[in-house]
């Protein structure tokens, strides 16, 4: 189990802000490197893995999908961005945060700018801020 992780998923979590994958089709080919090593592992190991299913094997591991990975990384450094615990005043520059002049029924902490692609809306600091406004919790 040390090897994968101290190999093969460090090279999947590798600057997985910048290039977090947009499509599903380009996170479901990551993911499948994750889940043949998963397969291997519970065949050789003799764990009763259901058709299919890997989240047992996940769980008797220690490990989370790829994708939940991606989004606690994102998470994690855009708090440490807003919190000052990254010295990087440029991307710091980039976060609109929404403050309204009177109370209102908004609760979205950060403002996206409109986009017409999806390659731009996907730009890694409005994607943390998308993240953040679904889960309000983030900041707290």
């Amino acid at each position: 189990m040390t090897p994968y992780r101290g190999l093969v998923r460090l090279l999947l979590e590798y600057s997985s802000i910048l290039w977090d994958l947009i499509t599903a089709s380009g996170s479901v080919i990551i993911e499948r490197v994750q889940r043949r090593f998963l397969s291997y592992a519970s065949h050789v190991l003799n764990i009763f893995q259901p058709l299919r299913d890997y989240s047992s094997v996940l769980h008797v591991f220690g490990l989370s999908t790829l994708a939940d990975k991606r989004v606690d990384i994102n998470w994690k450094f855009f708090r440490n961005l807003i919190s000052s615990s990254v010295d990087a005043p440029s991307l710091l520059s980039l976060i609109n945060f929404r403050i309204l002049p009177r109370p209102t029924r908004i609760t979205t902490t950060f403002a996206i700018p409109l986009h017409t692609t999806d390659y731009c809306s996907n730009n890694h600091i409005h994607r943390m801020m998308r993240l953040a406004n679904v889960h309000p919790s983030f900041l707290h």
